[in-house]
């Protein structure tokens, strides 16, 4: 099996939040489908996705995952995320989540922490570690191809996102500009 990292814009930027919309989430999936099936040149139910639990970009793999066409999926989450209620704890990782997702589940008419709970209950493959960065060290070190989506040209130069790409270590690795 692939692990298969879909990392990028979380909305947590005021200029990416002002630029995203739905059309992102269909351009990310897109792109998703294909690098499977031509670069990886796999089937769907060959592919383990890896999510960060955040919003936008990241949640594709749990809409994907949440199709059944995959293998399954791997969360690593920077806080507890409890499935009662639906949402993360109430930790400054877990506040900052939920706002965001919030704001991308009313600004394209879902309720995505509803979508993550069903994921969590379905996949039971969950690490926690406490903070973003370590998050996504685990992300960086777990898989075995990451595709990132940003607003940036060549590849990510700042935040988190560019923080996962210098941290892994391999060459199975792509960036997509958003448009």
């Amino acid at each position: 099996m692939i692990h298969l990292a879909i990392v990028g814009s979380s909305g947590n930027q005021i200029n990416d939040m002002l630029k995203l919309d739905e059309r992102h989430i269909k351009q990310t999936i897109n792109h998703v489908l294909d690098y499977i099936e031509n670069t990886l040149k796999k089937e769907t139910f060959e592919i383990i996705l890896v999510s960060g639990g955040s919003p936008w970009i990241d949640h594709v793999a749990i809409q994907l995952f949440l199709t059944d066409k995959f293998a399954g999926l791997q969360l690593y989450l920077p806080s507890k995320f409890d499935v009662k209620k639906n949402h993360y704890v109430n930790t400054h990782e877990g506040r900052k989540l939920n706002e965001l997702h919030n704001i991308f589940s009313k600004k394209i008419d879902i309720n995505s922490l509803f979508e993550l709970t069903r994921a969590i209950l379905q996949t039971k493959n969950i690490e926690i570690k406490r903070g973003f960065l370590q998050r996504n060290n685990l992300i960086a070190k777990n898989c075995d191809h990451l595709l990132v989506f940003t607003f940036e040209d060549k590849y990510p130069t700042k935040g988190d996102i560019a923080h996962t790409w210098k941290k892994v270590l391999h060459q199975y690795k792509k960036h997509y500009t958003l448009i």
